[in-house]
């Protein structure tokens, strides 16, 4: 694997722009409109970005675009709002975004460990596989548009919002502490939610009494927390250690 080189992202003063090289034919501009910080970051002539360590502006509200495909790329921002989107496949990504509301809009991931601190944090995502995804207490909202394959969220304290439009496979969901709702549209399998074990009511949704598959365990469940099995809904009764519904059906994990 080639050496990483790093891009610290200048700040022009309110109303100016400012332009980098990036290394490789890549180029970054870089706008302060006095309420936000905004780079894009633009891929050479092969249409990519490699081995590349960013350092955002290390305070201010930032937003950063990078177009085309990264792989090794990595994104330090600061603890006020930042924002993050990419659009290209992301293969060995790395962000930190730290504290604050912070939003990541990205194509495709890969092999990503992505960091998003305490705060109100948003994620919409294609496809992520191999992948890690940790954020802090608040109320987070994470979105994945593709299938989800062989990937890990933790997402903290606060009443946090899971929401997977693809196939569900080989993943391990820490919900943590808070009133979460966790919802699957397709084919759910192999997989660990572990709803962390609080007073709080959370709620896990399968579209379809088809899309549960093998191998899915809910641990960490509490009285009163939902499960909605293909518009069924069972309620958690931990003397049973099952979810109940109304006519006394019972649905049992682990």
């Amino acid at each position: 694997m080639a050496p990483s080189a790093t891009l610290s992202i200048f700040v022009p003063e309110v109303g100016e722009t400012v332009f980098q090289d990036a290394g490789k034919g890549a180029k970054v501009f870089t706008t302060n409109n006095g309420t936000f910080i905004q780079s894009g970051i633009i891929p050479g002539p092969k249409g990519s970005i490699n081995n590349l360590d960013i350092k955002g502006p290390t305070s201010g509200d930032t937003k950063t675009t990078i177009s085309g495909k990264t792989n090794d790329v990595s994104y330090v921002g600061n603890s006020d709002a930042n924002a993050v989107n990419l659009f290209g496949k992301s293969t060995d990504l790395t962000l930190d975004l730290k504290e604050g509301n912070d939003q990541l809009l990205s194509t495709n991931v890969v092999d990503g460990f992505v960091s998003l601190g305490e705060g109100d944090n948003k994620v919409i995502s294609g496809p992520v596989k191999d992948s890690f995804l940790t954020s802090g207490s608040g109320a987070d909202e994470v979105i994945i548009l593709g299938n989800t394959t062989s990937t890990t969220f933790a997402t903290g304290g606060g009443d946090d919002t899971l929401l997977f439009g693809g196939a569900v496979k080989n993943v391990n969901i820490a919900a943590g502490q808070g009133a979460d709702e966790i919802s699957f549209y397709d084919k759910v399998q192999k997989t660990r939610i572990d709803l962390g074990g609080d007073s709080d009511i959370d709620t896990v949704f399968i579209s379809a009494k088809t899309d549960l598959g093998k191998g899915v365990v809910i641990t960490g469940a509490g009285n009163g927390d939902r499960l909605v099995i293909g518009g069924e809904e069972y309620v958690y009764n931990a003397d049973n250690s099952a979810f109940i519904s109304s006519t006394n059906d019972s649905v049992t994990f682990g």
